[in-house]
């Protein structure tokens, strides 16, 4: 069975809940298929005027390529998650660090934009101390669309929801099923735990239940001990998801782009059809017959291969002024198909949200556009959209890692790198002009140029009081910030 369908048929009875989840992972399902290069649809056959032909389209990826570029733009490891208060600050980076999460919250954003929705989820490991969490206690979850199932929404925001993830028990797939519910009576999330086994056909929660007929618990029950902050951060495309808008979970980047993909890989399969299919042409006359001796045989055999596909030879509608042997060189449409994959590119980039002219074709090589984005371009706009999901994600998750810790966090702020799509040091510059003509003081030059919250800013230019220039300020901000990051090293 299925486990999707397994796993929907336990929520439903586990948490009393008529969720359908057919319709969200029929499109997931598409939009997985379409991330991993391979559709239903690059599938077809032809009819050769005696039999029918199966026939495959070649696949560009662009579906992965546009939602790896955009990622790449979003989640670097040079995002920074930055508490105010010193202590749960260095805690934080510890459990951040821990659980490798540079690289996954990299991926997971990637996976995110591909099937539509993503989800940091943070849990305690098992025979932990529940009086006394440590960072070493703490792990996180990197979980993809197709393993989300939310059991409760409010105004497009999940409340509850339930999480799989893949284990492996002496060679048998299982799956556990984590589900956080968030307890009216008790004032906090509760985390009940189920696994099911790679056929679906066991439950095990406080007891054993066979077949999901008869389940009659949600599983072992857990205290979370989270009362302000939830365990789990959905992320998802800043975009309406235009294919069902009662839908809690989003909708891919490329979801209203797969007739360009479609477009892509037709024109991409045509352009290598066109060197295979334009290859030189010698024609022969019937009757011709070019052949060799054969010592191993002892025999006069054909010359030409049966294999050979430049060599044809034609029937008795010879022309008459043709000679016995002639050749013909096809023309490549090479242009053509150069200025057709390039429409296409323009238009997919255009509608993923990479802006116009992200991605060049040329002798069938794909680049991506390297130049600095200027403020005002779309895609600019398009980052700064999808940077608003991820900050408060990112920010409710430093929120639970803290509450977990029993830690004040103090102001939480998310610094992205924007090194990557503006040229800083003009921006530095520009602040610095600004602030030389009394534009902007201190405090906003700050803000601008390090991407400190205002408190952060204010608090450091009160402690730089003493500082008679802004040069000298930036030199004590930056010793400032690399004996704070050797410290966090250590």
């Amino acid at each position: 069975m299925e486990i999707t369908k397994v796993v929907s048929d336990y929520i439903q009875k586990a948490f009393s809940t008529d969720v359908s989840y057919i319709e969200f992972f029929s499109r997931i399902k598409e939009f997985k298929e379409w991330y991993e290069g391979e559709t239903k649809w690059h599938k077809y056959t032809i009819w050769t005027g005696k039999k029918r032909k199966s026939q495959k389209y070649l696949s560009l990826g662009m579906a992965k390529t546009c939602c790896e570029d955009m990622a790449s733009l979003l989640m670097t490891e040079k995002v920074e998650i930055k508490c105010a208060n010193a202590s749960a600050d260095a805690l934080l980076k510890k459990v951040l660090k821990n659980n490798n999460f540079a690289v996954e919250s990299n991926q997971l954003t990637e996976l995110a934009l591909a099937l539509g929705t993503g989800a940091f989820v943070v849990s305690i490991k098992p025979n932990a101390d529940m009086n006394n969490i440590t960072v070493d206690d703490l792990v996180l979850s990197y979980i993809h669309g197709d393993f989300i199932f939310p059991i409760k929404w409010d105004n497009g925001k999940i409340t509850d929801c339930a999480f799989v993830t893949i284990g492996n028990d002496n060679g048998n797939v299982t799956y556990k099923v984590m589900s956080f519910v968030y307890d009216e009576k008790q004032k906090e999330f509760l985390e009940y735990v189920t696994e099911i086994n790679g056929e679906g056909g066991t439950v095990k929660g406080s007891d054993v239940v066979e077949g999901i007929d008869n389940v009659e618990n949600k599983g072992l029950q857990y205290s979370t001990k989270l009362k302000r902050s939830s365990p789990f951060q959905i992320i998802k495309p800043n975009i309406v998801n235009n294919i069902d808008k009662t839908n809690p979970m989003g909708i891919s980047i490329f979801g209203n782009a797969i007739s360009v993909l479609k477009s892509i890989d037709e024109t991409y399969s045509s352009y290598k059809n066109e060197f295979r299919l334009g290859r030189k042409r010698i024609f022969v006359k019937a009757g011709l017959q070019a052949i060799r001796y054969d010592k191993t045989s002892d025999n006069w055999i054909d010359y030409i291969d049966e294999n050979e596909v430049v060599y044809q030879q034609l029937g008795d509608e010879w022309e008459n002024n043709k000679p016995p042997i002639y050749e013909s060189n096809m023309t490549l449409r090479v242009d053509e198909h150069d200025k057709a994959m390039q429409t296409h590119l323009n238009l997919l980039s255009r509608k993923v949200g990479l802006g116009e002219n992200f991605y060049t074709f040329s002798n069938g090589v794909i680049s991506t556009a390297t130049q600095i984005i200027s403020s005002n371009s779309s895609l600019f706009r398009n980052i700064r959209k999808h940077e608003l999901v991820l900050k408060d994600a990112l920010i409710g998750l430093a929120e639970a890692i803290c509450e977990y810790l029993n830690v004040d966090p103090g102001e939480i702020s998310v610094n992205f790198d924007d090194s990557i799509i503006i040229d800083t040091e003009s921006e530095k510059q520009q602040a610095m002009t600004e602030f030389e003509k009394g534009l902007i003081d201190k405090v906003e030059y700050f803000v601008i140029t390090r991407k400190m919250t205002r408190k952060q800013a204010l608090d450091f230019v009160n402690e730089m009081q003493a500082t008679g220039t802004m040069q000298d300020a930036e030199e004590l901000l930056a010793q400032k910030y690399s004996n704070e990051m050797g410290g966090n090293d250590e």
